[in-house]
Formats: structure tokens, sequence, C-alpha cells
């Protein structure tokens, strides 16, 4: 149980006139440790607040940001400390993160490093602790950029600026938003992304956690589709219930949304198809959905997108907040896939299409005679009708890698890759697009990886 979830439960139990009595049973509950995906959900929680706003955990502000003051450091310290990380030294000074990093060895100034989500970025570090800015990573993309978080940001002023994205070039001496990036410093006290492998077996949702040779720990018995992202797992029941956990594998499942056909669950968001075609998303499991269309057959979140495939074939697509307006992109669409930096579809005459960067930009042919389409940040994977499963690292024009030819369902996820061939069985491999399978399971349909 993290800092905040025993904060919540106290809470509760004192509004209840019961905390006595169940104090001794809140603080002999297992410690589960945040990860850095809760730092990143938290962070977004947040997006489009004020400095003296209600923040996502009920309290106001963030630490000392109602005084009028610069408080993009009063944020990340908030974010930090409330997922369990160490803020000792932290201050309301941006460069405290920088010293921070100094005093616990994890200030990385070296051009070459790969910043990692829940990173503090620093920016204009001029030494004896001064700096003109921090944020907090939330999504390092395969093309080397990142989008972070900022407290105090997007205004002219301390109380008309807010929690809003900026995004650039993910790399010491980089500028974002006309400042240069002194450093990145990780938090101290928070675990790493569990890497996870799920699998439905007859109606079974299991999953391990950890290398390929882990234990499997079964989750949902009445599942028809699940998916893995992060610290969350969520399952669609034979019933329509859609359920969704975060946290370790033993952690109950909460109910979420009634009526559902299909989901997705990516960057902390949930979106969820209704029976009556209705598509909504929530971002985060507290938070109330919001409806963003009607008519959809599919629907695709990431952290900073939703897409929804239309009944008639229409491919619409939005950036940003929920609120943002919808960007038309395709007219007979299938089948769709979304990153935070890629869109792609499967088009009625079976090709797979894919376009990165901006949603103006123009789409790449990929394959033809495609039955599905998968993307993570910096791999392309297309089943064919044929069974051959072919992926590609990089760029939309690079070369395919025939990786499998009984392909029946695939998934990509990070350096993992994984199949589900036409006779049940699941192979997975990790590392480069020529390294070895390894079967994982039999008798199943669906095989999910988280991203890395």
């Amino acid at each position: 149980m993290s800092h905040k979830q025993i904060s919540r439960a106290l809470g509760a139990l004192t509004s209840a006139g019961v905390l006595a009595g169940a104090l001794s049973t809140i603080l002999a509950l297992p410690a589960q440790a945040a990860t850095v995906t809760d730092i990143v959900n938290l962070a977004r929680a947040n997006l489009g607040k004020h400095n003296c706003d209600i923040n996502s955990l009920g309290g106001r502000g963030f630490n000392g940001s109602c005084t009028p003051e610069e408080w993009c450091a009063d944020f990340a310290k908030w974010v930090w400390q409330n997922e369990g990380a160490q803020v000792d030294g932290l201050t309301a000074a941006a460069g405290s993160f920088y010293t921070y990093g100094q005093r616990k060895g994890t200030l990385h100034t070296d051009g070459g490093y790969r910043p990692q989500p829940g990173d503090a970025v620093v920016y204009n570090y001029a030494g004896s602790g001064y700096a003109d800015h921090v944020g907090l990573v939330t999504e390092v993309r395969g093309d080397g950029s990142i989008q972070v978080i900022n407290g105090n940001f997007n205004g002219t002023t301390a109380s008309n600026s807010m929690v809003a994205y900026s995004s650039g070039t993910g790399r010491v001496g980089a500028s974002i938003a006309g400042q240069t990036i002194s450093g990145f410093t990780s938090p101290v006290g928070v675990g790493s992304v569990p890497r996870r492998v799920g699998v439905l077996r007859n109606g079974d949702v299991k999953v391990k956690e950890g290398n390929l040779d882990s234990a499997w720990t079964t989750q949902e018995t009445l599942g028809t589709k699940f998916k893995v992202d992060g610290n969350r797992i969520a399952a669609l029941r034979t019933n329509g219930v859609l359920a969704v956990k975060e946290g370790g594998l033993d952690t109950p499942w909460r109910i979420v949304e009634e009526h559902v056909t299909d989901f997705s669950l990516s960057g902390g968001r949930i979106g969820a198809l209704r029976s009556d075609g209705t598509a909504e998303v929530k971002e985060g499991l507290d938070s109330a959905w919001v409806m963003e269309d009607d008519a959809v057959k599919q629907i695709a979140v990431s952290s900073n997108r939703v897409a929804v495939l239309r009944a008639d074939g229409t491919v619409k697509v939005k950036e940003g907040g929920l609120d943002a307006t919808w960007k038309h992109v395709e007219d007979r669409g299938v089948q769709i896939a979304l990153t935070n930096s890629r869109v792609g579809v499967i088009t009625d005459s079976g090709r797979a299409e894919v376009k990165g960067g901006n949603l103006d930009a123009p789409w790449f042919a990929e394959e033809d005679n495609a039955v599905q389409l998968e993307l993570s940040s910096n791999r392309i994977g297309v089943l064919r009708k044929d069974g051959v499963f072919r992926v590609k690292d990089g760029a939309l024009e690079s070369l395919w890698t025939t990786v499998d030819d009984h392909g029946r369902q695939i998934a990509l996820g990070g350096s993992r890759i994984g199949v589900v061939r036409t006779d049940g069985t699941v192979w997975v491999k990790e590392g480069g697009l020529d390294a070895t399978w390894q079967q994982v399971d039999d008798n199943c349909t669906e095989v999910e990886l988280t991203q890395e």
C-alpha cells in the first residue's frame, strides 16, 4: 500500500469513526512500492489545474503553490512525494532537483542518457541550486523525443499558469519550449514499470511479471478480452463489465463501467465502447467518464491522443485534452492503432497505413492483406491474412523482418514481441527482431505485452 493509498484509507476510516479499530490492520498490510507509472498517472491526473485548484487527491494546490511564487518545483515535488519517492532536500527552487540528483547519485548530464518516465528534467541550471524550470518526463518516444508535464506552464503569472504538456528532443543540451535541458534526475525510492506478459486461455486471464520464465498468476476467469499497461490490467468480462486493477498482481479489481463491448488501455487513460455505440474515456480510475463520440466501432487511446473508428469507416483522432477538437484522418477504416506519435489504420482494401508526427502528416502504405496492425514506441507489426507476421524497427519506411508465419494474433511491447499461433501456442521473444522465440503457453487466443 503506497503512502497515497494509506492516506486515502485513513481519511475514509476517520470519517467513518472506526480509525482506532482498523489502524493496526492497515499498517499490517504489505507495502506496494509505487512505480514510475504511478508518477506519470498522478501528473496526468492534474493536467489543466492552476496553482490553487483542488488537486486530484482532494487537497488544494501542490505543496506551496497557493502562495504567489513560481510553482513548477512545487508541483514536481508534490507528485514525487505522493508516490513515495524520497524528497529530502527538494524545495520550491527548480534547481533543487539538480542538486538532489547530485547528492543521490541519480543526476544524468551525459548527452547520451536516455531519459525515463518519472525523471525530472531541469532547464538552464546556473549553479548554486538555481535553475529556470523543472518538469516531469511522462513519455519517451522511439524517435528520441519526450513528453513532459510541467507545473506553472502556459501562463504569464503564477496564478494564470497551469499544469500542461510540453514536448521535444529528450537529450541534455536540447531545447524544449525555448529552455535548454541541463540534466535529468531520477527519483529515489520508486520502482520501475513492471514488465508483464498476459494471455487469455478459455476465459482465464493469466499474467506473469518479470522474465519469461516467471510463473503465471490467474487474474480473471470470465474474460473475453484484456490489456496490460504499466502497472494496470484491464479485463472485459462475459457480462459486459469492464474491470481494472492498478498496482501489484494481487490488487483487487475495480469495476469501472458496464455494458461494454470493447475497450482500450494506455498511458493512464481508459477508453470504453458501450453497447449503444457511444465511446467514452477517463483519465485515472477515480475520474469521471467523458463521452467522446457515438456510432463508434472501435476506440483507441494513448496518453495524449484518442482515436475512434466509426461504423461508417470514418477515422477521427484528437490530440491533447479529452475536450480537444477531432481531426478527420481516414474514410475507409476497418481497424485502428494508436501511439502518441503514430496513427495506424487498416483500410477496407486490407492495406495497413501509418502516419508519424502530426495528424496532418501523409499516410505511408506499409503492407497489403493485413488483418491486424500493432504499434509500439519504435516498432510496427502487421499480421497478414496468410499468417505471416512482419515487424519493422524505426522509421515508417524501414525494411520489414518476417518473424513468424503461423500467426493468429500479435502483440508488441517495448523490446518484446508476442504471437499466438494458429495452433494456440503463445511465443514471445525479447531483444532484436532476430531473437529466439520462447514458448510461454498453449491453448490461448490472445497475448498482450506491457510497453517499456
